[in-house]
């Protein structure tokens, strides 16, 4: 599976050279990922608060520990990483990329924002939102389902 990580420059070694926040990519989301991604802002000493997104797992609370132990893996070990809500994320059979949803657990993110973060990870794409995709989703909405 191919995972697309976009960043904003050269990536940087852990030492963090003179500008360490271009270390951290703005998004990483397998190709035909369907599941839960996550806004996350990140600020540390050496990093302008930046918001990134973050995909891979059954939990929005998940990805967002997965970000953390990320973030401390890149040497920031005092970084403050707060969750900016969550969706959903789909790839279409036709190669539509569907953005729908949100966190139970966290609300949901600005969908605009994360839509255009994807466009730029997936610039060959259509990048479509909606507010939810089927019944099974209005059943999650409503509680009936996990996050």
């Amino acid at each position: 599976m191919k995972v697309v990580i976009v960043r904003e420059s050269p990536e940087k070694t852990k030492s963090h050279g003179t500008a360490p926040d271009r270390t951290l990519p703005q998004v990483v989301l397998p190709e035909g990922y369907n599941g839960k991604i996550l806004l996350v802002s990140v600020s540390a000493n050496g990093i302008k608060k930046t918001v990134i997104l973050r995909s891979g797992d059954l939990w929005h609370r998940e990805i967002l520990r997965n970000t953390e132990v990320e973030i401390k893996n890149l040497g920031f070990e005092n970084a403050l990483v707060h969750e900016l809500g969550g969706a959903l994320i789909r790839f279409e059979p036709d190669g539509v990329m569907t953005i729908y949803g949100a966190s139970q657990e966290f609300g949901a993110c600005d969908k605009e924002f994360a839509a255009e973060m994807v466009r730029k990870a997936f610039p060959e794409r259509t990048v479509k939102l909606t507010l939810l995709r089927n019944r099974f989703d209005r059943m999650i909405s409503a509680g009936l389902g996990t996050t």
